[in-house]
This record gives C-alpha cells, sequence and structure tokens, in this order.
C-alpha cells in the first residue's frame, strides 16, 4: 500500500521573498534501493520521504542548507540555490565489531538508562505538525483523516495537542455496505508512547522493571557522528501478563531513543469497539517511530507511524481486509504561548467536525499535494462522484 508521502511544512501566507522548490528521491548509497521516512529539514520546515524515496521541499529562500538524517545512515547536508530535481544518497553508519563488548547487563543496564531518561525528563517543545489517516477496506479507501496541528512534543512522545485546521471525507456507500473507519484512530498517536510508567492495555519495551516483561538482544553496534548506536531486539516474554511489542529499538551511548519499531499480535489485545471487536480477526498493529529533533541533549520524536490491519466479518461469508494507516510529522517549530493544556481532545473527529472548513486553504496547501496517494484517492473518490461529507463544506 502506498503510503503517506512527500510533506511539507508549507501554509498559505505569502512570503516576500523568492521561494525554492526541491524535490528528489533518496537512496541507499551501495545498494541504490530507496530509503522510507528519511527525516529532511532547514532551519524552520521539514519533511519526510514517502516509501519510495520521494521527497518534495520547497525552501522559504534561495541558497539554503538541507538536512537528511535516518537512524543507522550518515547525516547529510546539501546546500541548493536552485530549483532541481536530485537524487540523495545516504551513507551507511560504520558498523562496529569488537571495539565494544556490551554483555546481557549492559543491555539491560542501556535500557534502563535511556527509560529513566524519558521518564524524568521534563523537557517539552512546541511544534506545527502535520496527520494524516486513511482506512482501506480491501482495495477500496473507505476515509481520508487530515489535521494540522500545534503540538507539544517530549522525548516519550505528544503530549498535548490542538487542531488547527482539519477535515475527514467518507465514500457515500461506507455504512449502507458494511465499511469500516476509524474515527477516532488518531488517539494511537498519543496513548503510544516510548515509555510507560505503569501497564496499560499493552506494555511497550521501556517500562519500569522491563525485564520482568521482555527479553533483550544486541543485534548490532554502529558509529553515527559523536554517538554509538546500540540495535536492541526485544520480544515479549512467554509468560508476559500484558500483550507486548516485539520489534527493534535503537538507542545511542547517551541513552536517547532515535528509533522504536515494534509490531504488536495478541488476541488480548481490544483496541477497537467490541462490536468490532467481535467481527474481527487477525489484528496487527505495527508502530515506528523516529526521534530525529534534538534539543538539549535529548531527542523528541520528529515522526509517528501506526498501522493497524485485520480481517473485518463484514457480511455473512464476506470478510474484508482492512487496513488504517496513520502518520503524523513535525514540520517546523512553533513559538506561540498558547496554553494547550485543556484542549488536547480525546476525539480528533469530534474537534473538526466542530470546525469552519476552509477549503481554500486545502487546495492551496502544498503538504498535501502533488501525491500519488492523492491521486489515487482522487480517482477513486471521483468514481462514486467524490465525497459525500467533508465538514463544513
Amino acid at each position: 500500500m502506498k503510503s503517506f508521502l512527500l510533506f511539507t511544512a508549507i501554509f498559505l501566507t505569502q512570503a516576500a521573498f523568492a521561494q525554492l522548490k526541491i524535490t528528489g528521491r533518496i537512496v541507499d548509497n551501495e545498494t541504490r534501493l530507496p530509503l522510507p521516512f528519511v527525516h529532511i529539514f532547514s532551519d524552520e520546515i521539514g519533511t519526510i520521504s514517502n516509501e519510495d524515496g520521494e521527497f518534495q521541499l520547497t525552501l522559504k529562500r534561495n541558497g539554503m542548507t538541507v538536512l537528511f538524517s535516518h537512524v543507522g545512515y550518515e547525516r547529510t547536508s546539501i546546500f541548493f540555490d536552485k530549483e532541481i530535481d536530485t537524487l540523495v544518497k545516504l551513507k551507511i553508519s560504520p558498523v562496529l565489531l569488537a571495539e565494544i563488548v556490551v554483555d546481557g547487563n549492559n543491555i539491560k543496564s542501556i535500557i534502563r538508562n535511556a527509560y529513566n531518561k524519558l521518564i524524568e525528563s521534563s523537557l517539552d517543545a512546541r511544534f506545527s505538525c502535520f496527520y494524516r489517516q486513511t482506512t482501506k477496506n480491501d482495495k477500496l479507501y473507505s476515509e481520508l483523516f487530515e489535521m494540522f496541528y500545534k503540538a507539544d512534543i517530549s522525548p516519550a512522545g505528544v503530549s498535548k495537542w490542538k487542531v488547527h485546521q482539519g477535515r475527514y471525507a467518507e465514500r457515500t456507500v461506507f455504512e449502507q455496505e458494511g465499511y469500516i473507519g476509524h474515527q477516532n484512530f488518531s488517539i494511537f498517536t498519543k496513548r503510544l508512547p516510548l515509555a510507560l510508567q505503569e501497564p496499560r492495555s499493552y506494555i511497550v519495551p521501556l517500562i519500569h522493571n522491563t525485564e520482568d516483561y521482555y527479553e533483550f538482544e544486541l543485534k548490532e553496534k554502529r558509529k553515527a557522528q559523536d554517538t554509538i548506536l546500540y540495535y536492541i531486539s526485544f520480544v515479549p516474554k512467554p509468560a508476559c501478563p500484558y500483550p507486548g511489542f516485539k520489534g527493534t529499538l535503537v538507542i545511542d551511548d547517551h541513552y536517547n531513543v532515535h528509533r522504536f519499531s515494534g509490531e504488536l499480535k495478541d488476541p488480548r489485545f481490544r483496541p477497537l469497539d467490541e462490536s468490532v471487536m467481535k467481527k474481527t480477526s487477525n489484528l496487527i498493529l505495527q508502530i515506528d517511530i523516529h526521534c530525529d529533533i534534538k534539543i538539549k541533549g535529548h531527542r523528541l520524536p520528529s515522526m509517528i507511524r501506526n498501522q493497524l490491519a485485520y480481517d473485518y466479518q463484514a457480511a455473512k461469508r464476506k470478510v474484508r481486509k482492512v487496513k488504517s494507516e496513520s502518520v503524523f510529522i513535525v514540520l517546523s517549530p512553533e513559538n506561540d504561548t498558547l496554553n494547550l493544556e485543556d484542549s488536547t481532545p480525546e476525539n480528533d473527529f469530534q474537534t473538526i467536525n466542530n470546525l469552519h472548513y476552509d477549503e481554500a486553504f486545502w487546495e492551496a496547501n502544498e503538504t498535501i499535494k502533488y501525491t500519488p496517494l492523492d491521486k489515487e484517492l482522487i480517482r477513486q473518490f471521483k468514481s462514486i462522484k467524490g465525497f459525500t461529507r467533508t465538514f463544513q463544506k
């Protein structure tokens, strides 16, 4: 499935100076394979590459340096002074062999220290962010959900947010033909932090007394700039009393988390309404969190990606393959002092339903334009004469 492609931090305000649009593709320097979800940023503007390594970024002026950062690869900077379609080749960080010895106790110490650093940190920073969610039933998209946020982000994840602009649309036959949508799926972005102090209906590897729940193994060590990266795999213990993830943590020698990638496949995990869960089987939740923002010795999440896939009994003898996918990305720093404490919604669907729908904002915004995903969505929805519901339109 083509995922969330080509995000840029472009808003409707018109700049008084010349802008510079760059496009390109990012690949592994050795294999030439595309690199998805590379963090691309320059001063107060940012984006990520899509699953094919493609990107588009409109710089605020001519003559700016753009940084390309991806876990496990050397950070690369390129100066752009003209519009160009470029091929960016990232070199993989060198693997360390016998230089550093890490045993089982050291691995547990790394995990515990990373957990403590996340829990004890009082740092958070405000950013402008973009969120996109789609749900696909078999080969048909059933919903599109997009929002721009102001959000406070800490090393452990998203702490508070406020919707700045939002819209939602669904297929004409959404309810009549049993199509599934997840109007509250964005809550996964906030409710799945990097670290948990206490178990919920699930656990993550960065949790108090994690050795009671998880087994860890060091898979690799890499050198990245001025740090060493530890690639640590984790699996729930067979007797773990909670649903847990299986995946990989990347942690540096200063105990900062660079990436958390995991999959949860446990029948005890029931994240949907019970009426839906009764008709659901083979449910899998996948998450991928990249931490590319560096502030005061900490790393903050720059991209949070969730995917929920399952089989749904839509009707007698009819089973649909349902896949909801979302990406939350940081676009640029935000300097306002608005208190978001009381404006973090439990249900973004309800929030955007009460917003004024600014059609001009969405039509002109380059964050959501010119992507293969959009083209496919537009083709599908035009074939059924468009969206039936877009709030306040």
